[in-house]
């Protein structure tokens, strides 16, 4: 953040960052850090962040307005322990950060090889995996939201979701992934109407908000199949996590109730979704569908 007034929503604010062991969550830690009285950095493994911290004491940023007190936070299943937590702490903000990301989430094994007229063979997960994926992107989301809310309308404070860019379109072979996401999205959009109706606009102006990020540049992304499939366009639609960290945090920031990421992101948003459906349906599949 360059802008002195975007430093200054920060400064002397205590934040939670859940998702702090890489990507989005690192490069948002990084990036707060020095401009905050006390960051916590909240995750499911204990050595990521500890790798995390020594590099952020270690190297600290030039343009740092404060000392900012670090701790480490090892989350576990219960959301409630995690919510009371950060209501004891009287924390002021709180950014979602954490989430599975899936590809070819129902396994299509190609028979087609053997011959044209054999239907390919659909080998599902399990039940389990797919209970995951959901349980960490949407129910444990909206449930900490549900506890923190008040909270944070007390301090004037923010709960920030780290949403995507699929839960605006049917995306194929991420059904469940943007199934999460587009819940999330719907969740935001309603809580904050019920919020405006009882505590009036400017009361609850910026509290839940909600990020719309694309292709991010990070070893997840570039360990999978994703990598493969948007080679050529990783100019355009690939962006770094520290770039997406700026604009989430400027957003929040200007009270936005949905962020936007990058140019392609504000295109997407306000103008590709309101193409036919049929053309965005035709262009996603050719985008997502496995090359064999």
């Amino acid at each position: 953040m360059k802008k002195k007034w975007e430093r200054a929503f920060y400064f002397g604010r205590k934040i939670v960052v859940y998702g702090a062991t890489g990507g989005l969550g690192e490069a948002l830690c990084r990036e707060i850090y020095g401009n905050v009285t006390k960051l916590v950095l909240a995750g499911r493994n204990i050595e990521k962040l500890r790798t995390l911290k020594q590099s952020l004491e270690e190297n600290p940023v030039d343009d740092r307005t404060q000392n900012t007190e670090l701790e480490l936070w090892v989350v576990d299943t219960s959301m409630d322990k995690f919510a009371h937590r950060v209501r004891q702490g009287q924390f002021d903000g709180f950014i979602v950060a954490t989430g599975i990301t899936s590809y070819r989430e129902f396994c299509v094994e190609d028979q087609r090889a053997v011959s044209p007229d054999i239907v390919p063979e659909v080998r599902y997960k399990t039940w389990q995996d797919y209970e995951e994926l959901l349980q960490v992107n949407l129910a444990d989301v909206v449930r900490l939201a549900l506890e923190l809310l008040p909270h944070f309308r007390q301090r004037q404070g923010f709960f920030h979701i780290a949403g995507s860019y699929s839960c605006i379109f049917p995306v194929p072979y991420q059904a469940l992934y943007s199934a999460s996401k587009a819940a999330l999205l719907t969740f935001v959009q309603a809580v904050n109407r019920e919020q405006e109706a009882e505590f009036g606009v400017d009361k609850v102006r910026g509290l839940l908000s909600i990020s719309l990020i694309g292709g991010m540049a990070t070893n997840m992304y570039y360990g999978s199949d994703l990598h493969k499939q948007f080679a050529t366009f990783e100019g355009l639609f690939i962006a770094a996590p520290q770039k997406i960290a700026i604009s989430l945090l400027r957003g929040i920031a200007r009270r936005q109730q949905i962020i936007t990421v990058k140019a392609a992101g504000f295109l997407t948003y306000h103008f590709v979704r309101r193409l036919p459906a049929k053309w965005i349906s035709y262009g996603l599949l050719r985008a997502y569908q496995p090359k064999h």
